[in-house]
Order: C-alpha cells, then sequence, then structure tokens
C-alpha cells in the first residue's frame, strides 16, 4: 500500500493516496493528528493572569478642551477623524463647543460634528 499524501491549502486539506486523483478532506483525521511527530506542533503560549497595578480608574471630571487641546492641536500625526468622534459627545457643555468652533469651525473634521450637534438641539 503506499503512503497518503496531505495537501494543505488555507485551512481546507486534500487527501492523495498513490497514483489515485486528489480528494477533498474536510478535517484530518484522528490518527493522522496522533501520530504527527511532537516537533510538527506548535507550542501554546502560556496565559498569565493580569495583575492589577492600582487601584480601578474612577472619572474625575469630563474633559475639558485644555485638556484635549495638546492632542487636537499637536504636531504629532494623529487620525483627527477618530479624535473627531471620541470628543465630539463633549460639544454638550457650551465652553468646549465654542473652544472648538473658535479654533477647528469650518474644519472638515469637525463641521459635521457641529452641524449634527446643533440639529439635534434644535429638535429638543
Amino acid at each position: 500500500m503506499k503512503a497518503a499524501k496531505l495537501l494543505s491549502t488555507k485551512k481546507k486539506y486534500a487527501r492523495r493516496e498513490g497514483d489515485e486523483p486528489i480528494g477533498a478532506v474536510g478535517r484530518l483525521g484522528s490518527n493522522f493528528i496522533r501520530n504527527m511527530p511532537e516537533a510538527f506542533f506548535d507550542p501554546l503560549p502560556v496565559i498569565i493572569s493580569k495583575k492589577r497595578l492600582g487601584p480601578p480608574l474612577t472619572k474625575v471630571r469630563d474633559v475639558t478642551f485644555d485638556d484635549v487641546s495638546p492632542l487636537l492641536l499637536g504636531s504629532v500625526t494623529l487620525d483627527r477623524r477618530s479624535l473627531t468622534m471620541r470628543f465630539s459627545p463633549r460639544l454638550s457643555d457650551p465652553a468646549f463647543r465654542q473652544a472648538i468652533t473658535q479654533r477647528f469651525g469650518g474644519t472638515l473634521d469637525w463641521e459635521p460634528e457641529l452641524y449634527r450637534f446643533e440639529r439635534k438641539s434644535s429638535q429638543r
């Protein structure tokens, strides 16, 4: 009896015995896996339990424009759209909204958020 060859392509397996045509195998047989050399198995990573480095974080206050201005005005290349989405809920604070309008009013990142906020406010 000729040895069977197994070919793997993207988690689909094919089996060929001798000169027979290749046939699809949905899953490898348990005998095949049981007889594989141990060196062929990938070692599983050790899962280390997460240690708390301190007490859980608690909200002290809402963020102000002065808090986030280094991120929004900084020279570091950040995804401006994600920052806009992250801080757009703060537009309900009049001081934050005024600072954003003065600094970023008319920019492509903030203008849609300012428009959405004004539209929501007028519908209430």
